[in-house]
């Protein structure tokens, strides 16, 4: 009031200061604020506030990932949540990030969640330090990977399967070759038979009728290997196929022997050459 020297109120005085402002920023910070917990609530991806050792705050996200209602969040013990596996690093990691000291921490990484049936989960966990009611305190967002890591696990399962094939595929390929350059070989050896024989048949006067009888027997005799061979060709393709069958048998061990020696006989006899084969046993 104003008072007069008779000390009679004759006046007031008032001061005022437009606040126009100030209630405008109060009133976007509020709507700020809601659109946040709008966003946060109905949010898929777990968020949560951790602070003095509990969670205070956690969306319908974390608890639908956890397993547990928002209020049975609110009251469990953090760690619960967390595999024993990385139970002593998550909180290495959050009282370092809770004093500053962010440089070294990761940004991201995947750990393992307990939900309250039992299961576990795989999540990938990103964690902010933030300032929450004056104090610091981790902000934490966790999305479940579970589906993402086994499917990475069937596909290094089946990269496993193929590169096992491939080194089959690539073993049989060198058998294979192994195999064809053998075979012709083999082929050679007959064709080299048949064409010695044929060519001392034909200086027929000059040998007797028994080395005529044994060139003729070489002759027939490669051409039989020649359709031996010929089926082995075609027993690699059954095999290929799988509808190659092994059947063993028991042979003569002279009886081979000797048809070895007849393959080369031809070029043995054309040397004036000679072999006397004994077998053990016999």
């Amino acid at each position: 009031p104003i008072i007069d020297k008779k000390g009679r109120v004759v006046g007031s005085s008032t001061i005022a200061r437009d606040i126009t402002e100030f209630k405008r920023m109060e009133e976007d910070l509020k709507a700020s604020e809601e659109r946040y917990k709008i966003v946060a609530e109905n949010s898929p991806v777990g968020i949560y506030i951790f602070q003095d050792g509990v969670i205070k705050f956690a969306n319908e996200g974390l608890a639908q990932i956890a397993g547990y209602t928002k209020e049975e969040l609110l009251k469990a013990n953090f760690l619960d949540l967390i595999h024993p596996d990385y139970r002593e690093i998550i909180v290495k990691q959050t009282m370092q990030a809770l004093t500053g000291d962010i440089a070294d921490l990761p940004n991201s990484q995947e750990i393992r969640y307990i939900r309250k049936n039992g299961d576990c989960r795989w999540v990938l966990v990103r964690p902010s330090l933030i300032q929450y009611m004056g104090k610091p305190a981790v902000l934490g967002c966790t999305i479940d990977v579970t589906d993402h890591k086994k499917m990475e696990e069937k596909i290094e399962i089946l990269y496993k399967k193929a590169k096992v094939q491939s080194k089959r595929l690539l073993e049989e390929a060198k058998l294979k070759n192994l195999f064809v350059d053998m075979l012709a070989h083999e082929l050679r050896t007959p064709l080299t038979s048949i064409i010695s024989s044929s060519a001392l048949l034909e200086d027929a006067p000059s040998i007797n009728d028994n080395i005529k009888v044994r060139l003729a027997a070489n002759i027939n005799g490669g051409a039989a290997i020649l359709a031996k061979h010929l089926d082995e060709l075609l027993d690699v393709t059954r095999f290929s196929k799988g509808t190659f069958k092994l059947q063993k048998q028991a042979i003569s061990t002279r009886a081979f022997i000797e048809e070895a020696i007849d393959r080369f006989r031809p070029g043995i006899v054309h040397k004036g050459q000679t072999i006397n084969l004994t077998v053990c046993g016999e």
